[in-house]
């Protein structure tokens, strides 16, 4: 999403003095067939890895990258959309062990999506499509259970972002609960395993 311009005198490159903040640098480019270890410590967040060289970044040289806090599950979940009535959400992994979880969240699609979890007993695809706050064709959030995961506002088309949360041992039911997102099939079951015992 960086605007190609130009940068240390060369044109077709991405301005890295308004990128954010270096936290990664092979230093000299690497030559056809070279390979190298760059040791670096992280802080949980989002890292933009790119190549850029004249023309890569614009050719397709970029990959986001995310940090988790230590000791935490990274879940990745997709949301996405072909129309008003064919939506979902993909995860990773539908089970974790109880503790840290880190859900890394990308809205793939073409309309704003969210991602809330409910602790509860019921299926995810199994809740009754009523209204809520004031909008018709939603899932009451109010009678679904313990909300444990909430993305907040709506993700935009082709964003992302993490959410950290701790979770206990139990089902969680994930969903999007904008208007009509539900029923057209965004609902997803999601397993928290209890911790395993130590043997002393």
């Amino acid at each position: 999403a960086f605007k190609v311009t130009s940068w240390d005198g060369q044109a077709n490159r991405v301005n890295e003095d308004t990128m954010g903040t270096n936290v990664l640098d092979s230093g000299a480019a690497l030559k056809p067939g070279e390979a190298g270890v760059f040791n670096v410590v992280l802080k949980p967040g989002h890292v933009a890895i790119v190549c850029n060289l004249a023309g890569h970044y614009v050719a397709g040289m970029h990959q986001d990258f995310w940090v988790t806090p230590a000791g935490s599950t990274p879940v990745t979940a997709t949301l996405s959309d072909t129309d008003q009535t064919h939506m979902a959400i993909t995860l990773s992994q539908n089970y974790v062990p109880a503790g840290p979880v880190s859900f890394i969240v990308t809205n793939t699609g073409s309309m704003d999506h969210e991602l809330v979890g409910f602790s509860t007993k019921t299926l995810a695809g199994a809740f009754k499509v009523t209204s809520w706050d004031g909008q018709a064709n939603r899932v009451n959030e109010d009678t679904m259970g313990t909300n444990v995961l909430d993305s907040g506002a709506a993700l935009k088309p082709g964003t992302s972002a993490v959410f950290n949360v701790v979770l206990k041992a139990g089902h969680v039911a994930i969903v999007c609960n904008l208007a009509g997102h539900y029923v057209a099939g965004m609902h997803q079951d999601f397993w928290v395993t209890p911790p395993v015992p130590r043997l002393v």
